[in-house]
């Protein structure tokens, strides 16, 4: 198999995640490594030259670098070690978005729709070091005719082939007395809401090539949940997903997806949907995902009783939280449902690695709200009635992972009146900056010879995600998932071991890795984020 067939469906799925065409992404991986001959792509599977490692997996290289007078000498370097080129054109997908910096800087690049753009606009970034950088890159497409890659990504996105079970939660004759709440004397329906949204999410699949089929009609009376499954499996849809809003104690909030627990397909898609809707800075509930199994409360029919394809309930907020109802019913609600249509449908994309793309007139379309957004003046803001964290971000011109910083905030829940800093806090000076020096602790060693002493403070990760470890600081620990970009960790406890230095959470067993170790020099490697 030649290199071109071996990276043509790797560069095709990367396109729906970076927004970087197929054709550009090849031509890198072929400039990058000598069409697939360099060390790092035979040893490693590193197409890109991504430094660091790769869940926990590194490969060495002796690289060439320059000092400040431009005099070379040589390191070795620690470049990711993947399993395979899907791994690698993964991550590489996720650079040009990965960090707020990255998204403005490139986007140029991802907002270009043709390859003779985007290279035009990665050639005018800092990624570029090479004058010619562009002009290499423009000869591969050509020579190869790579942007007939890029062909296939407009026909898929047309044509998907895909059929998707789109599930309305409830009908219109289920309020009341149930589904549904009352606020000042009014009634609000469950089913009101997930019409309103089904009718967008139906647009938006069959604008990005799939088909839908129902069996809870729009404005209809309730469909039993048995007529639904039964009729769903009948016609073995690919995927499905069931529109919900929920309802609890007045202190419960935020957005969760529940998928049956043995299905690694339907975890997969309700991790793309909450993923989604973290990156648009919306709250979730717990950690956003909930397996559905037998003597459970999360032991839902939708779920359980749907066997032929993966089906997914997504409950978008609670009807009962002050801060969600003014989206799920209020003046933002129009927002609010393009915004979660968004996620739910580019999840869909992103499960069969095809492009998303977003219209504001696909059928059942509703227009786009016209909402006054939080105005946003000076170094703080007042939350009023209706603001999320996302919105105040857009207005402050600044991220989520910000805002969540400067205001010591542990999700993206905030309350009305709550006084939020919305610039950067000035530096300090050199004296009163923390330490990263981590020479004068107190270090003790352990019956497992791992050096640790106790500290507190908080740190700040940084461009790229950190897997957590659970009960010691090993790289063959359980992982208990990843610290994302941005991410604050407030920690109690610092260790040596592993080759690393890492860092005990405050508030769990949990150890995070924040830079590499040298056990026989003692030397430290640069931070991974930011000592605050």
């Amino acid at each position: 198999m030649s290199f071109l067939s071996k990276i043509k469906p790797h560069a095709i799925a990367a396109y729906s995640k970076s927004g970087v065409l197929p054709s550009v992404l090849a031509a890198q991986a072929i400039l990058e490594t000598g069409w697939g001959e360099s060390e790092l792509a035979v040893k490693a599977n590193n197409l890109f030259g991504i430094k660091g490692s790769y869940n926990g997996q590194s490969y060495t290289v002796r690289t060439p670098e320059q000092d400040k007078n431009g005099n070379q000498f040589f390191i070795d370097a620690a470049f990711r070690k993947y399993p395979s080129f899907t791994e690698s054109f993964k991550d590489r997908a996720a650079f040009f978005t990965s960090t707020p910096w990255r998204t403005k800087v490139y986007a140029g690049v991802t907002a270009s729709k043709d390859y003779k753009s985007q290279v035009k606009a990665l050639d005018a970034s800092p990624y570029a070091t090479d004058k010619k950088y562009g002009k290499k890159l423009l000869d591969i497409i050509e020579e190869n005719r790579l942007y007939e890659w890029d062909n296939e990504i407009n026909q898929r996105s047309v044509n998907v082939g895909k059929v998707i079970a789109l599930d309305i939660g409830h009908g219109k004759n289920t309020f009341p007395p149930g589904k549904g709440v009352y606020k000042g004397g009014k009634g609000y329906s469950e089913f009101s809401f997930n019409n309103k949204l089904a009718k967008r999410v139906k647009g938006l699949l069959e604008h990005n090539g799939f088909d839908v089929i129902m069996a809870q009609p729009f404005d209809g009376n309730d469909v039993s949940l048995i007529r639904r499954t039964n009729y769903y499996d009948s016609k073995r849809p690919d995927l499905g997903i069931s529109l919900h809003a929920n309802a609890g104690a007045a202190k419960a909030g935020g957005r969760c997806a529940f998928y049956w627990y043995t299905s690694k397909q339907g975890k997969q898609f309700a991790s793309n949907i909450i993923n989604n809707m973290i990156d648009m800075g919306y709250g979730i509930h717990g950690n956003g995902l909930h397996a559905s199994k037998y003597n459970s409360w999360t032991n839902l029919h939708m779920i359980r009783e749907s066997t032929t394809f993966p089906m997914v309930l997504v409950e978008h907020g609670f009807m009962t939280n002050a801060l969600d109802f003014p989206l799920i019913f209020g003046k933002y609600q129009d927002e609010y449902i393009e915004d979660m249509a968004e996620c739910d449908v580019k999840a869909v994309c992103q499960y069969f690695g095809v492009a998303f793309k977003n219209t504001k007139s696909a059928p059942s379309a509703p227009p786009k709200p016209s909402l006054n957004k939080p105005s946003v003046s000076g170094s703080t803001y007042t939350a009023k009635k209706g603001d999320t964290l996302w919105a105040i971000s857009q207005a402050a011109d600044v991220s989520v992972p910000d805002l969540k910083s400067w205001n010591n905030l542990k999700s993206n829940t905030i309350s009305i009146g709550q006084k939020l800093r919305v610039k950067k806090p000035a530096d300090k000076t050199k004296k009163d900056a923390p330490s990263t020096d981590t020479s004068e602790l107190d270090w003790q060693t352990n019956e497992h010879n791992t050096q640790w002493a106790p500290t507190e403070g908080v740190w700040v990760n940084g461009s790229e995600p950190i897997k957590k470890r659970k009960g010691s600081p090993k790289l063959d620990a359980p992982s208990t998932g990843w610290m994302k970009p941005g991410q604050r960790l407030d920690y109690r406890e610092i260790a040596r071991s592993d080759n690393h230095i890492w860092l005990l959470d405050k508030y769990s067993p949990q150890w995070t890795p924040v830079k590499r170790w040298n056990p026989v020099t003692g030397e430290v490697g640069d931070d991974w984020g930011d000592w605050k």
